[in-house]
């Protein structure tokens, strides 16, 4: 041991990484499919609810118009079954 201490040294720095190399990918387990679309889940109706305020206000604007313009056409029909 004296001798080869670089030897030494060497074969437990790789021995070691080698176990941390080991180690370390047990770690990074992909997440299961559950979680997977649970939280893919969650982030859409996070994107939802941010954009429910100005889908409503669009679709008011559109009730509001489609109402404007049958009243026009319904007065258009009464003129003209005089």
């Amino acid at each position: 041991m004296r001798e080869n201490r670089i030897l030494v040294i060497l074969g437990a720095v790789l021995f070691g990484a080698a176990l941390g190399a080991f180690f370390a990918s047990k770690r990074r387990k992909e997440p299961d499919a559950v979680q997977a679309v649970r939280d893919w889940l969650e982030k859409t109706l996070e994107e939802f609810s941010e954009q429910w305020p100005k889908a409503k206000k669009q679709a008011r604007a559109i009730q509001d118009d489609l109402v404007a313009q049958a009243q026009g056409v319904s007065k258009k029909l009464h003129f003209w079954s005089r």
